[in-house]
């Protein structure tokens, strides 16, 4: 999980931390990038904290992924709340489609108070079904709720870091094109 400066964090580490898959099986990696607020938070969740002096979510990104030994690589973002069975749901995704390189799940929008929350539109309309953009017919995932093989990402070197934003549409285009 990337993070900077958002204390909404502590939600999303509250969320992981009541996983239905086995804790065994899952590491929860944060790294904040730009910000030094949340160390003794992540540390005190049981979750490993790395931190990068400069704003980069997918240096951020490749940093954690570097980290971490798994298979898998399950991304969230700061500001996400995970459901309890995320994990286990995109681990079970893996199992059933054995030659998939990526697999997303629905972002809807947690607690809307404000008007703008909750009738507001958003780029990816709750990422309640496959997203596509004009240019290329390809589905994309987006890295709110999402998880990757890790030998289909070290094919394509991660992720861009030198991109600002679009990073999970671009490596999931850069994953169709290597798939073939």
């Amino acid at each position: 999980i990337p993070v900077r400066g958002d204390r909404r964090i502590s939600r999303a580490l509250h969320a992981l931390s009541r996983q239905t898959a086995a804790r065994d099986v899952f590491d929860v990696i944060v790294v904040e990038n730009g910000t030094r607020l949340f160390e003794a938070t992540v540390r005190g969740s049981g979750a490993s904290y790395l931190w990068l002096p400069e704003a980069n979510t997918s240096r951020a990104r490749n940093e954690g992924i570097r980290r971490t030994g798994g298979a898998i690589i399950a991304c969230t973002d700061a500001d996400c709340v995970p459901a309890e069975t995320w994990l286990a749901e995109l681990i079970k995704g893996f199992e059933d489609s054995p030659n998939v390189a990526a697999i997303g799940g629905r972002v809807d929008r947690y607690e809307p108070r404000t008007p703008v929350q909750r009738y507001g539109a958003n780029l990816v309309s709750d990422q309640n079904s496959l997203n596509y953009l004009p240019i290329l017919p390809l589905p994309y995932v987006v890295t709110a709720n999402c998880a990757f093989r890790r030998d289909a990402l070290e094919r394509v070197g991660g992720f861009d870091e030198a991109l600002l934003s679009g990073a999970d549409v671009d490596i999931c285009y850069l994953l169709s094109a290597n798939t073939s």
